[in-house]
This record gives C-alpha cells, structure tokens and sequence, in this order.
C-alpha cells in the first residue's frame, strides 16, 4: 500500500497541476478550443517547462547541493528555498504569456498559481500544508469556475477531481506526509484562490 501511495503521489506531483489546468482551459473553453494546434503546443511547452521542469530541476540541484534532504521534501523549513525558485519560474512564464498578448483566462489561472504558492510559502514558515492538494483544489476550482463562466455541465469532471482528491489525500496520509488538517487546509487554499482569481481577473 504504500508503494501505492509513493507512486500516486508522484504521478499527480502537485508541480503538474498548472499544465493539466491549461489543458482544460484550452479544450474546455469554446473560443479558446479553437486556437491553432501549433499555438497550443507553444503554450503546453511553456507552462511545463516554467512551471514543472525547471523547478523540477531545481529541487534535483538543491538535493546536490545538501540543501534539502530529499526531494519529497518532508520537512516544511526546507520546502521555502524550493518555493521561491518556483516562483521565479512561474513569473517567468507569467511574463511571457503577458508580452505575447495570451488570453486573460489563461493568464488568470497561471496567476492563481503564483498565489496559491506564495500563499503557501508564508503557511510553511510555521505549518506544513499539502501542496498536493494545493494542486488538485485549484484544478477543483478550474472546473468550478469554468462551468460557472462557459455555462457549462461539468459535474461528472468535478465529481472524478473530488474523487482524485480523496485518493491522493490518502496517499499523503499513508505515507505520513500530512495530517487531515494540512490536507483539508491545502485543498481548500487551492480551490478558493482559483476561484477567487478567476472571477476577479
């Protein structure tokens, strides 16, 4: 079970969540579903370069370095460094879908990101909360606030999100990762901030 529960949690890593949530703007959103298939691939390249592969790299190097313990990063002290390298990335990427003129929706939801994390960096400084379920709530609360904005029926694509949510918040538990609270706390945080950004924007 708890290999399981490491694999699980790896395959959603909360660092995709932004790639996966641009995936569902751009084929869930009518006007944006139609967007050149090679202007698509641009923006999936860019979102996870700047906000998985780099940071991914990132945390490999502070590993190197003896920065932090390993790349699960348990301890919460730890998880600040590789916080703030993620954000330099993903003002990065905010940057660039700027200058290139990228829809808001999609620029929205990049910036619900940045917050959610710099959010988080200030909890981690005294708690530690799931960015595992950071990630799966503001995919929640894409769903959400996209059905609410296109008009759209997605309940059975929420109802799945909730579902995946349970799973891996189980998983982070079985692994001693997190308590109920931190995994209640992170989702909530990430599905709230969504929402919140998207409908502010």
């Amino acid at each position: 079970m708890k290999i399981l529960s490491k694999i699980i949690s790896y395959v959603f890593h909360p660092l995709l969540a932004p790639t996966i949530g641009i995936f569902i703007i751009l084929n869930f959103i009518s006007y944006l579903s139609a967007i050149p298939p090679n202007a698509k691939m641009w923006l999936y390249i860019l979102v996870f370069v700047t906000t998985f592969l780099f940071p991914a790299i990132s945390l490999l190097f502070l590993l190197w370095q003896k920065l932090i313990t390993n790349v699960e990063i348990e301890d919460n002290k730890e998880r600040l460094l590789p916080i703030i390298i993620s954000l330099g990335f993903y003002y990065m990427g905010y940057y660039i879908l700027g200058i290139n003129n990228v829809s808001g929706l999609l620029r929205a939801f990049y910036l619900s990101a940045i917050i959610s994390i710099s959010i988080s960096f200030f909890i981690n400084i005294f708690w530690k909360i799931s960015a595992h379920m950071i990630g799966i709530g503001g995919l929640a609360g894409l769903i959400l606030a996209i059905s609410f904005i296109q008009s759209l029926n997605l309940l059975l694509v929420f109802i799945f999100t909730i579902l995946l949510a349970g799973i891996i918040g189980s998983a982070r538990i079985k692994l001693k990762a997190h308590n109920s609270l931190q995994i209640i706390a992170g989702f909530y945080l990430g599905m709230i901030t969504v929402i919140a950004t998207l409908f502010l924007y």
